[in-house]
């Protein structure tokens, strides 16, 4: 339902944060994501951790790497702006983020917090998960203040919805199945998307809660005009946001793919399995043509984006990464998407047009009719994907499309159109009839 492994838009400049430790006089060691200064800091060492979001990082530097090294205090800080966000944004590992600088925790503490005071005011950073807030964006240890770890509890939210388990953990917000609780209503299944308080927090400061509610806007106007879950609610809790949504029943096109093909190749599919595959991606495609004639723009159509029910029904999820081509917005476009259905100037962070969703649906084709996952190709070898395809599907038409749909020009890519006439002339080109599928 949610990204699994996003991609991050590659920043413009990485910035280099070694300078500012010359500018200090100070040597380093390069270790992994990070520059260390002084002596080592071990896993044993109990230490003191700095959460900066990457925009205020260079600013937050400049005022504390001076104190640090007048107090001759060791330390470890993020080497660039791509390892800062890295970090922050969780894709290191949920036990990397918000640790943008580290110290071992001072021997007179209250001395030191007196003297780092100014440097703490005007700067913010997400949680840094199983530690202690020291003050404002800084935490350590939770070994030093005595506490115990937190205990599992019960999760009531909003003071209705009943966590059961969670779908999927994310550093940047976890995805939960719950029971809306009603003194009314028999109790209901629901989907609970969580956007932790400054994660993905962009040079604008907009976080994941901007993406959650820029989803429930798309969402709102959406239902009426192709299959989407409805949104029964949008609120803050503790900082963080969360988006309720009714829980649609059903499997990703991915599962889809998967069960289908089995090991096998399309051509050992039967022919209910190809006309089930067929019919789906025509339904997808008439969504997506739905979409952009509202102006609007997916920017992630992967197959974990796409849920099929049990009537066959497609609903289209996850539309955080969406923009408004009337009205240019977001700008600057939300980062992020699947790897291989994801554009080369959509991962460069480019303004975005509908030719970033002709890629996405061109990488869905070569997933559903040929069963492998796209970021297994190499997509700069255009002539080697075409051949690929044609070898799988013995289909000149398809293969010519899904090729073309992945060319890293834009401009070289086909129309949705183009693609709709391929897929829906299939069935006679594979001999059958399109009574046997629709």
């Amino acid at each position: 339902m949610t990204h699994s492994s996003p991609a991050l838009s590659r920043p413009v400049s990485n910035v280099d944060f070694s300078q500012l430790l010359l500018d200090h006089g100070l040597s380093w060691e390069l270790d992994g994501y990070y520059l260390l200064c002084g002596d080592r800091i071990t896993t044993e060492t109990h230490k003191m951790y700095f959460s900066v979001v990457v925009s205020q990082i260079p600013a937050f530097l400049s005022q504390l790497i001076p104190v640090l090294a007048s107090e001759q205090i060791s330390f470890a800080v993020v080497k660039d702006e791509q390892s800062a966000i890295t970090i922050l944004n969780g894709l290191a590992g949920a036990a990397h983020v918000g640790k943008v600088l580290m110290i071992p925790i001072p021997k007179d503490l209250d001395n030191f917090l007196s003297l780092i005071g100014p440097v703490l005011t005007g700067f913010r950073g997400p949680v840094v998960p199983g530690k202690c807030r020291l003050a404002g964006h800084v935490y350590i240890d939770r070994e030093v203040t005595g506490l115990k770890p937190d205990q599992p509890k019960v999760q009531v939210l909003a003071g209705k919805y009943l966590v059961l388990s969670s779908l999927k953990k994310d550093p940047k917000g976890e995805v939960l199945k719950a029971l809306y609780l009603s003194g009314w209503f028999c109790p209901k299944r629901c989907i609970i998307k969580e956007g932790k308080a400054l994660m993905i927090c962009d040079a604008a400061l907009r976080d994941m809660g901007d993406r959650l509610k820029w989803q429930a806007a798309l969402l709102n106007r959406l239902e009426d005009i192709i299959a989407v879950p409805l949104v029964l609610e949008l609120f803050t809790e503790n900082g963080n946001t969360y988006l309720v949504l009714e829980r649609v029943s059903g499997q990703s096109m991915g599962k889809v793919i998967e069960k289908v093909y089995g090991g096998k190749d399309w051509s050992m599919l039967k022919r209910q399995q190809r006309f089930r595959l067929i019919a789906a991606m025509v339904k997808i495609l008439s969504m997506v043509e739905q979409v952009h004639l509202r102006g609007l723009l997916h920017r992630d159509l992967s197959t974990a984006n796409f849920l099929l029910d049990q009537k066959g029904d497609v609903y289209l999820i996850d539309w955080e990464l969406a923009f408004d081509l009337q009205r240019q917005y977001p700008l600057p476009p939300f980062g992020f998407g699947t790897p291989g259905f994801i554009s080369p100037e959509q991962n460069l962070g480019k303004i975005p047009t509908v030719k970033e969703d002709i890629y996405g649906l061109s990488a869905l084709m070569l997933s559903c009719f040929t069963g492998i996952k796209p970021r297994e190709f190499r997509m700069e070898d255009n002539a080697y994907l075409k051949a690929f395809v044609l070898a799988k599907t013995e289909d000149q038409a398809l293969a010519e499309v899904i090729a073309r749909g992945l060319k890293a020009d834009p401009d070289q890519r086909p129309v949705l159109s183009e693609l709709q006439a391929v897929v829906e002339n299939m069935p006679v080109r594979i001999n059958a009839g399109s009574e046997d599928y629709f």
